[in-house]
C-alpha cells in the first residue's frame, strides 16, 4: 500500500515511520511528524493544525479516540451494522435504478437500525478498486465482492420492473463475513405514476424495510445446506424473468437451500446431452433429473400464455426421497396479480408442509459443483449416460405418456433453449 501513496519529504516520511509508525483505519494513513498529524490516503496528503498536539494524543487519535474515515471525513463511531445499499436492476432492460433505489436508503436510514454507507462514496470507493459501479449488480458474487471493498458487514441488492399495471421488486440481504443471503422480501404495488415518484411503491417498500433489522439477518444456524436447481421451462417473454426472479428469491428465503446457479446448470445438461425442453415433466422424470444434476431439491417452474391467459405451473421434488412435496394447480388467469397470488400461496404451502426451516429429512446436503464436478458430469456423457434429445424423453430409459398438465401446449422448441 505504500508505494501507492503519494508520500511527503522523505525525511518527514522516514520520521514519521520512526515515531509511532502507520496505523490502518479502513483505507487512510495516519502518521505524526514534527508535531503535525499527516493523514495520507490513496489519493492526497492531508495535514491538519495539530501543530502544539503532543505525540500521545495524536497516536490516541490514531487509535481511534477520532477516527477518520475515507477521504478525511470522520468515520462513523456508530454501533449498528454497516450496510451498503446497491442500485436495483430494472428486468425489463438491465439497467440500474438508482431514483428508485434512493427511496430504499432514505427507508433504510429513517429506520435507525443501520449505518448507512452513503451512494456517492460507495460508488468513487468502487471506482478506486477497479469495480465500475455503472454495472448491474443483482447476484451475490458482485454484492460480495463490492462489499468487501466497502468494508461493510451487509449488502442489499435486488431488481424492480413495471409488469402490466403493477410494479414488482425483489429484495436480497448479503451478510458479507459469511458470504450468505440472510434475508430475502418479494413485495409489488400497483402502478401509478412513474416509479421514481409512486407513493405506492414508496408504501411497498416501508413495508419490506420494517421486516428488515440485524435480528432478523442473524437467523443462519450455519448448518449444511441442501442444494436446489430452478428447472425453468417458461417460454421466452418479460413475465416470466420477473416471475423467475421472484421465485428465485422465495427459495434464497429459506436458509437451507443453496439455489444453484443457471449458468452452473446449463453447462451441466449440456455435458450430459440433455436438452430441458424435451423432457416430460413427469414425477420420476424430475427425479431422476435431479440426480443426474447432483442436487437434493428441485423446483419446475413453468409459465406460458394460451390465447389470453397465463398458465402458471410450480412444483417442488424431494430428489433423494423420491418424492413430490408439492404441486398447486394450475389457474388461468388474465390479471398478473393472480400469478403474484400463486406463487405467494405455493411457497406459504410449501413452508407449511417442510416446517419453518424448510429442510425435509433425509435431504442431501449442499455439494460443491464447481469445475471439478463439471469435469466428471462430461465424463459420464461422454461414456454415454447423458441421454438424448427426444420429443418425448424419459430420464429412466423409458418412453413415458405425459401424465402431467395434459392440456398444456406443447413445449418450446430446442432451438430456443437457454
Amino acid at each position: 500500500m505504500e508505494t501507492a501513496l503519494r508520500k511527503p519529504g522523505s525525511g518527514e516520511y522516514q520520521s514519521a515511520r520512526q515515531e509511532i509508525g502507520p496505523i490502518l483505519e479502513g483505507f487512510v494513513y495516519f502518521r505524526y511528524v514534527r508535531r503535525t498529524l499527516h493523514i495520507v490516503t490513496s489519493k492526497l496528503l492531508h495535514k491538519t493544525g495539530f501543530r502544539r498536539l503532543p505525540a500521545a494524543a495524536c497516536l490516541a487519535m490514531c487509535m481511534g479516540f477520532f477516527p477518520v474515515g475515507v477521504d478525511g471525513k470522520p468515520a462513523s463511531t456508530s454501533s449498528l451494522p454497516s450496510i451498503a445499499i446497491l442500485d436495483l436492476v430494472d428486468m425489463v432492460d438491465n439497467q440500474r435504478r438508482g431514483m428508485v433505489t434512493d427511496m430504499i436508503r432514505k427507508l433504510v436510514v429513517e429506520s435507525g437500525r443501520w449505518d448507512l454507507f452513503p451512494a456517492d462514496s460507495a460508488a468513487r470507493k468502487l471506482r478506486e478498486f477497479n469495480f465500475n459501479p455503472a454495472l448491474a449488480c443483482n447476484a451475490p458474487q458482485c454484492s460480495f465482492d463490492a462489499g468487501n471493498i466497502l468494508q461493510v458487514q451487509y449488502v442489499l441488492f435486488g431488481t424492480v420492473a413495471a409488469l402490466d399495471k403493477y410494479n414488482s421488486f425483489t429484495l436480497k440481504l448479503l451478510h458479507v463475513p459469511s458470504a450468505q443471503v440472510v434475508w430475502t422480501d418479494v413485495g409489488e404495488s400497483k402502478t401509478d405514476i412513474l416509479m421514481e415518484r409512486s407513493p405506492l411503491l414508496a408504501q411497498a417498500f416501508q413495508a419490506s424495510i420494517k421486516k428488515l433489522s440485524p435480528q432478523v439477518s442473524e437467523r443462519s444456524d450455519g448448518t449444511a445446506k441442501t442444494t436446489l436447481a430452478v428447472l425453468d421451462l417458461s417460454q421466452p417473454s418479460i413475465q416470466s424473468r420477473v416471475l423467475h426472479e421472484r421465485v428465485s428469491t422465495y427459495i434464497y428465503r429459506n436458509q437451507h437451500y443453496q439455489v444453484m446457479d443457471q449458468g452452473e446448470q446449463a453447462e451441466l445438461l449440456k455435458a450430459l446431452e440433455i436438452n430441458k425442453y424435451s423432457v416430460v415433466p413427469s414425477n420420476d422424470n424430475m427425479i431422476n433429473l435431479g440426480e443426474k444434476l447432483g442436487v437434493g431439491q428441485l423446483l419446475y417452474f413453468r409459465l406460458y400464455k394460451q390465447e389470453s391467459e397465463f398458465i402458471y405451473l410450480l412444483s417442488h421434488y424431494d430428489v433423494e426421497r423420491k418424492e413430490q412435496i408439492l404441486q398447486m394447480p394450475a389457474q388461468p388467469s388474465v390479471e398478473v396479480s393472480s400469478l403474484f397470488t400463486y406463487e405467494r400461496d405455493f411457497f406459504d404451502a410449501l413452508n407449511a408442509k417442510t416446517g419453518k426451516k424448510g429442510a425435509v429429512a433425509g435431504s442431501k446436503k449442499a455439494q460443491s459443483l464447481g469445475k471439478a464436478n463439471s469435469a466428471l458430469w462430461v465424463s459420464l456423457a461422454v461414456l454415454g449416460l447423458g441421454g438424448g434429445v427426444a420429443a418425448y424423453w424419459s430420464l429412466n430409459g423409458e418412453e413415458e405418456k405425459p401424465g402431467w398438465d395434459p392440456g398444456a401446449p406443447p413445449l418450446p422448441p430446442p432451438d430456443i433453449a437457454k
